[in-house]
């Protein structure tokens, strides 16, 4: 590469996702093996520019990699949360922009980028994972002798009835989930209570139930379900 040779942006890649929003998303993009010596050959440099895009700068006299039709990117998460936030799915406006899950250590997708009719931005979407939420209440000594509930405040999210189950000791605990699932968030604002229904009338035992965090995933087997947990 000369000292004197002029770059230009040849395209840029931006990573968006609804879980971090604005913030910074923990991951980068790397090439390949093989791109890494494409791009060595034809003196091409893939930098971070902003907080989550990379531009790829090309020579001025560049006029596109012989050796293959399409360009391989890898994103490799930087945080194991990234994998409890995001949904598998990889989303981009162009559709001949292809990804598959990768098998290689850390690195979440490869994907495949064709040369031909190169836009000059890309935008790759992430979606927030969803999950039902499944609340565990976990009785006193002295017992419950009505039935409980759980109702979001401004009524967004809907719970089915409570249920009993059997705990990890054998113990009977209570068990309350929502009828659909919930995108995860950074910050929620949602306000969930646990109410007791006694003689047809609800009465508000807690207005601080704990929301579910993307981590707590669920202990009792249900699939694609998180889980909070409160002792009454």
């Amino acid at each position: 590469m000369s000292c004197t040779e002029k770059y230009t942006i040849w395209f840029t890649v931006e990573v968006r996702h609804a879980y971090y929003g604005e913030g910074k998303i923990p991951l980068s993009i790397r090439l390949t093996e093989k791109m890494q010596g494409l791009f060595r050959k034809y003196n091409l440099m893939m930098r971070r520019w902003k907080q989550n895009e990379w531009i790829i700068l090309s020579p001025e006299t560049f006029q596109g990699i012989e050796e293959t039709a399409c360009l391989t990117l890898l994103i490799t998460p930087s945080d194991p949360v990234f994998y409890y936030v995001s949904d598998p799915t990889l989303q981009t406006e162009d559709k001949e922009i292809t990804y598959r899950s990768s098998t290689l250590p850390g690195i979440w997708k490869e994907v495949e980028i064709p040369q031909g009719n190169l836009p000059e931005r890309i935008t790759l979407t992430v979606p927030a994972k969803t999950n039902y939420w499944e609340i565990l209440l976990f009785p006193s000594a002295e017992g419950n002798s009505y039935p409980l509930g759980v109702r979001e405040k401004q009524n967004r999210v809907a719970f089915r009835e409570m249920e009993k189950i059997q705990w990890l000791d054998g113990s009977t605990i209570f068990r309350i989930c929502s009828q659909e699932k919930i995108p995860v968030q950074a910050v929620y604002t949602y306000q969930l209570r646990l109410i007791e229904n006694r003689e047809g009338k609800e009465r508000v035992l807690s207005e601080t139930l704990p929301v579910p965090r993307p981590e707590q995933l669920s202990v009792t087997g249900e699939k694609e379900t998180i889980t909070s947990y409160f002792n009454l």
